[in-house]
């Protein structure tokens, strides 16, 4: 099962139903990292969690340096 954490000034654990069983990564037209879950027999019923585009390069910058055998 796939979650995300809300933070605020306190925690806020927000699930993601389970049958969410399919999970897309993409970069959109505006350079901005998307990621979309979804059941795969109703994939009009999703989430979408979109990315700025600092926090999309800070993403990508890392995934480069771990892809490159070291941490930033």
């Amino acid at each position: 099962m796939a979650e995300y954490i809300k933070r605020e000034s306190k925690v806020k654990k927000i699930e993601l139903p389970e049958d969410y069983d399919k999970v897309q990564v993409s970069i959109n037209n505006w350079g901005h990292l998307t990621v979309r879950f979804f059941n795969g027999d109703e994939p009009n019923k999703d989430v979408l969690i979109v990315f700025d585009i600092h926090t999309t390069r800070k993403i990508v910058g890392f995934i480069q340096s771990i892809s490159r055998g070291y941490m930033i």
